[in-house]
């Protein structure tokens, strides 16, 4: 995880990228940070997005990810598909 305007990293290994395993990197980044940020930018991952639409169409978000953002209190903000600077960064 990567604060967008400090840049501030957060790296966190695992052995698993289950769906636990990665709201619990979420939750290790929170305690690094000091907070939880309002927002959260991702970018079409399995663990967040249900399935791929087509552009402007609304992104059903899994159910877990939903519950996971309300008891944190953040939004989820999910890319436009082939968007790379979206991030607030360039993407070679």
């Amino acid at each position: 995880m990567v604060l967008s305007y400090s840049r501030d990293p957060f790296c966190c290994f695992t052995t698993s990228q289950d769906l636990a395993t990665f709201f619990d990197c979420h939750a290790r980044a929170f305690a690094h940070y000091g907070g939880v940020p309002a927002t959260i930018v991702y970018d079409r991952a399995k663990t967040v997005v249900k399935r791929h639409v087509a552009p402007k169409e609304a992104v059903p978000l899994h159910p877990e990810a939903v519950a996971f953002a309300g008891h944190y209190g953040f939004d989820i903000d999910v890319l436009a598909a082939y968007r790379p600077t979206g991030k607030g960064r360039v993407e070679r």
